[in-house]
């Protein structure tokens, strides 16, 4: 019998949960190829006809990015949510900190709220808020949980069966040259150790998953910068991989987070720090080895999605989490 109910432009329980979740797709920016048709008054009837006939354990709406068009479908859809009489959680999987357009009301309304970007300091949810919106904020921000980005098992499903010896001192994979400023400034401190002699891989261009996996999986430290948001596949991908990410400082909240120096390495951007801690990191090669069994360890017992949404359905219902994790085959 199906207990989850998921609604929005991204899918997570449906895919974790299939046997026991129903997902109607709302067709905005984010959704996958079932969403992509656009969202009609068929599933605004569609919605309305599961809140009525109702036996739902849980309501999951994902916070839309942008302000659904009014009047239209996608809109009432979001406007019927809000008036459900169950429990109704929100989903915040968005890069930035600052909360959509539509997320103020989502989270008045919501039992909890989990947003994968949740800043330390709270004011960045609402930067330019207004008075009332702050007001609203301070309400709720009890509702507020932090959640983990976490792994879909095909992110790791094509690393090597065997763990490559280690021939590369850092590696890194991403846009430098349109990144922010901390990848501009990391990749020409990176570059000054590469005149020092470490070995250091850089890869300008987008790799095909393998070529990626493989040469993450060489790597004694992986530089994972933050982009548009803090959390990235990018730390979950080389703890997998059995290397080490080189993270600028946590700026966000995590569940079951990675902790410098026990799952991962953090610097801080500013200054020459990141050659500081790299030359020191790669000095100790037997601490780097510990630290990535670690981290490792941690990102296959709490950071796949399956154990992500059942963390979120703990939190939520009670739902007894965990209890079949063991469901996700260890890579």
């Amino acid at each position: 019998m199906r207990q989850i109910l998921e609604f929005g432009p991204h899918c997570l329980f449906a895919r974790t949960h299939p046997d026991e979740t129903l997902r109607l797709a709302s067709g905005g920016p984010g959704d996958d190829p079932q969403g992509r048709r656009g969202f009609g008054y068929g599933r605004l009837l569609a919605l309305e006809q599961a809140l009525r006939r109702g036996g739902w354990q849980v309501v999951a709406c994902h916070a839309p990015t942008r302000q659904p068009a009014r009047p239209g479908p996608r809109a009432l859809a979001y406007r019927r949510l809000l008036r459900y009489g169950g429990q109704l959680i929100g989903l915040d999987f968005h890069d930035p900190c600052a909360l959509t357009p539509t997320a103020p009301a989502l989270l008045a309304r919501a039992t909890l709220y989990f947003k994968r970007e949740l800043p330390l300091d709270r004011r960045a949810l609402l930067p330019a808020g207004t008075a009332a919106q702050r007001a609203l904020l301070a309400r709720h921000a009890h509702k507020l949980r932090p959640v983990s980005l976490g792994l879909a098992p095909w992110r790791i499903a094509e690393l090597p069966a065997e763990p490559p010896e280690k021939s590369v001192d850092i590696f890194f994979a991403g846009a430098l040259r349109d990144g922010s400023a901390v990848r501009r400034q990391g990749a020409a401190l990176l570059a000054h150790l590469g005149a020092e002699g470490y070995r250091i891989d850089l890869a300008g261009q987008r790799l095909d998953r393998a070529e990626y996996l493989a040469r993450t999986a060489r790597a004694w430290l992986v530089w994972s910068p933050s982009g548009l948001g803090w959390q990235c596949f990018r730390h979950f991908e080389a703890l997998a991989a059995g290397s080490v990410p080189l993270i600028d400082r946590a700026t966000v909240e995590m569940p079951d987070p990675l902790l410098p120096d026990e799952h991962c390495l953090a610097y801080e951007p500013a200054g020459d720090n990141l050659l500081r801690v790299a030359r020191a990191a790669l000095a100790d090669k037997p601490r780097l080895t510990r630290i990535a069994a670690a981290g490792r360890a941690l990102v296959l017992e709490r950071h796949l999605h399956r154990q992500v949404a059942d963390g979120i359905l703990e939190s939520a219902v009670g739902w007894g989490a965990r209890q079949d994790s063991n469901l996700w085959p260890t890579v």
